[in-house]
């Protein structure tokens, strides 16, 4: 009895997705556009350029983050399409904060 257990619950493990979206990407992406934040706050840029700044440094950290999640959304089962619109909805919401964030630091009142 307890072999069947054994093997049902390794059979079940191993249909499951193998990990959560890399959180090593998320920080990596996060942490790239802090130090575009901290680099390019005194040129005081616009949130148009400033987001700019950012996509273009960060560039090879978003490709990375947006595959991981990606990969996950798919691995779940999620259709590609799908899961490629809510990783761009996540960027997206990293660059609003991010130009949130920047343009209280350029221009603090």
């Amino acid at each position: 009895m307890i072999s069947i257990t054994l093997v049902t619950t390794l059979a079940l493990a191993a249909a499951a997705p193998s990990a959560a979206p890399s959180a090593q990407a998320r920080k990596v992406y996060g942490a790239c556009i802090q130090k575009v934040i901290k680099a390019k706050t005194a040129d005081k840029l616009s949130g148009d350029a400033f987001t700019a700044a950012v996509k273009s440094t960060c560039a090879n950290e978003e490709a990375a983050f947006v595959k991981s999640l990606v990969d996950y959304d798919v691995a779940s089962g999620l259709k590609r399409a799908d899961a490629e619109e809510g990783a761009r909805l996540q960027v997206e919401d990293y660059l609003i904060n991010a130009s949130d964030t920047y343009a209280t630091y350029a221009d603090p009142k």
